[in-house]
């Protein structure tokens, strides 16, 4: 089973996106009951309990940010939500959870071996350039991953965060520190980014 919900999989093969992730981002999960409410991949056509309202969620809009995907058009119009999303994928990235979506996060993570199996092999699926995890909470899952007798496969892909000397990034919204994550993902920039 890839970690991938079945409606963003689809999208992600409908507009061409398999095979072209220089940047996969691995973050918790998401914690909401409805993908449609705050989930980053809302505004895909099809998405569970959507469509989506209001504004796009902080996190999706910070991350977007601060990764420097465009939200202009070459006519200099805002992007809408899911033009901008389209713009995230093709700018090189991915983001995919660790942990189960749509249940509380167990912190800290703490994934079952199968769980393991899956995102291991999610990741070599996807066969990004880079890897990088967010929070704190990814420590345990980095060294789950460390444990299982594939991740030489990946090793060598998962992002240094030279700033704290970890393996993991800050989350790049509130509550969390959103200047933090700048500094750290501007740091990273000149390795991993060029």
């Amino acid at each position: 089973m890839i970690k991938i919900p079945d409606f963003v999989f689809n999208h992600l093969i409908i507009y061409n996106h398999i095979g072209k992730t220089r940047t996969l981002i691995i973050g918790e999960n998401y914690p909401g009951g409805n993908y449609a409410a705050t989930y980053f991949y809302r505004s895909i056509p099809g998405c569970p309990g959507g469509p989506a309202v209001g504004n796009p969620p902080a996190f999706f809009t910070n991350l977007c940010n601060r990764l420097l995907v465009p939200h202009l058009n070459l006519a200099g119009g805002v992007l809408t939500e899911f033009e901008r999303l389209n713009k995230f994928l093709e700018c090189g990235f991915l983001l995919i959870d660790a942990q189960q979506d749509l249940v509380p996060a167990i912190r800290p993570a703490v994934l079952t071996p199968i769980e393991i199996d899956n995102l291991l092999k999610t990741i070599l699926l996807i066969n990004p350039h880079n890897i990088m995890f967010l929070t704190n909470n990814s420590v345990p899952v980095i060294t789950s991953l460390a444990a299982h007798h594939l991740y030489p496969l990946i090793a060598d892909k998962i992002m240094n965060n030279f700033l704290t000397g970890t393996q993991v990034f800050a989350f790049p919204s509130a509550p969390a520190n959103p200047a933090l994550f700048v500094a750290q993902i501007n740091h990273a920039r000149c390795y991993y980014f060029i």
